[in-house]
């Protein structure tokens, strides 16, 4: 077993649930009481999370920019990569006078090929690694077999490198079949969120207040959800029952051709159950404002690859969901009876919204057990759990 002192969290991807992610990562290794090195676009902003709440910890991690954005369209230009952030790395040892004894990528799928040799990666690329892996649509598709190891060329293929430790998850349900072919230690890590402490009432009020009475179905745009299916449904639903918002910026949400018809359609109908709210919400405190005036959290955007930014945070707040039945986010509202699952006719989703608008107050008529049990998973403590568990190599 390793003794692990230092970790190095490389994010490729900058936003707001990268910046989640780093921030808590980060705050869980102090915890355990490990030195933590971040380099991240988004650095100046976790390094003010840190120095906020970490102050008496003000030696132990290092904030940084990474330097470059990871470019992997070929062998060569994803060895260059690790070359370049293997530099940046002995750059941070020599100042500090500490190497890494693990680096994690968040996630690897911005740096490794599947046609990438193991030779080149454990060559090029000297340090422990691990990190998290997003691209689980070939195992969904089955189009890898069980129980073998990876050929060359196979998305997975370069986690059989020596200097590899384990792979991260997010994915709960995949973990057996991804061991099974790289047959290394594979950690879920949970998709964290802390509960809510201080609530901006005035934004709350405000929807309340033009709500007027109608059930609130809430979507935010905080990565690049596909909205067309919040649109649809809020073009159908009925004006007296449902009042619809949308949050974010719209330029960061899945606008194809489809999207824009069905947003000029919404806005041209001037129909007085909708409202927009433009904003780059990249704060915790925004966020949890918007989604405690939701009545339902409307999560139905088909991204299967990783879970919805804001699933904790509903189960935190005591909000259902509707969610696709075709992704990893209906598969765990499914699981843990968060919500109702739909596939992408608009009739279901109006169907389950019917449902849910028969069980309000939620409080009275929701199992408000089965969102406390899924955000327990989803918690401070999982994450240590989760982290201490990868740190065993």
């Amino acid at each position: 077993m390793n003794d692990v002192y230092s970790i190095a969290l490389v994010f490729s991807r900058s936003g707001y649930r990268y910046y989640n992610y780093a921030c808590r990562q980060a705050a869980a290794l102090l915890n355990l009481n490990k030195r933590v090195f971040i380099y991240s676009k988004d650095w100046i902003r976790i390094n003010e999370y840190l120095h906020t709440h970490y102050a008496h910890k003000k030696n132990f991690f290092v904030c940084s920019n990474l330097n470059f954005t990871p470019n992997h369209n070929a062998v060569t230009k994803s060895a260059f990569n690790l070359w370049k952030l293997k530099q940046q790395l002995v750059q941070t040892e020599k100042k500090h006078q500490c190497r890494p004894d693990l680096v994690m990528f968040c996630p690897t799928d911005d740096w490794f090929l599947g046609n990438m040799p193991r030779w080149v990666i454990e060559r090029v690329f000297n340090y422990k690694w691990t990190g998290i892996y997003l691209n689980l649509s070939s195992y969904y598709k089955k189009a890898l077999p069980l129980n073998v190891d990876p050929k060359r060329g196979e998305p997975d293929y370069y986690f059989l490198a020596q200097n590899c430790i384990g792979v991260v998850l997010l994915d709960r349900f995949m973990g057996k079949e991804v061991q099974s072919r790289v047959y290394k230690k594979v950690v879920v890590f949970p998709d964290i969120s802390l509960r809510p402490k201080n609530i901006n009432q005035q934004t709350v009020n405000q929807i309340k207040l033009m709500a007027k009475n109608r059930m609130v179905v809430g979507t935010m745009i905080l990565d690049n959800e596909n909205i067309v299916n919040f649109l649809q449904t809020a073009l159908m639903a009925d004006v007296d029952r449902y009042f619809f918002v949308c949050a974010g910026n719209i330029e960061k949400a899945v606008i194809n051709n489809k999207a824009k018809d069905l947003l000029n359609q919404l806005l041209s109908k001037g129909l007085h159950n909708n409202y927009f709210v433009v904003n780059n919400f990249e704060e915790d405190e925004e966020i949890n404002a918007l989604l405690q005036s939701f009545d339902v959290c409307y999560l139905n955007d088909g991204n299967y690859m990783e879970p919805h930014t804001l699933l904790t945070k509903a189960a935190l707040m005591h909000k259902p969901v509707i969610a696709s039945k075709y992704d990893v986010i209906g598969k765990l509202v499914e699981t843990f009876k968060t919500g109702i699952c739909v596939g992408n006719k608009t009739s279901q989703s109006l169907q389950a919204l019917d449902l849910l608008r028969m069980q309000m107050p939620f409080e009275s008529n929701f199992d408000m057990n089965k969102l406390n049990n899924y955000a327990s998973l989803q918690n401070e403590y999982a994450l240590l759990e989760s982290l201490e568990e990868l740190l065993l190599f």
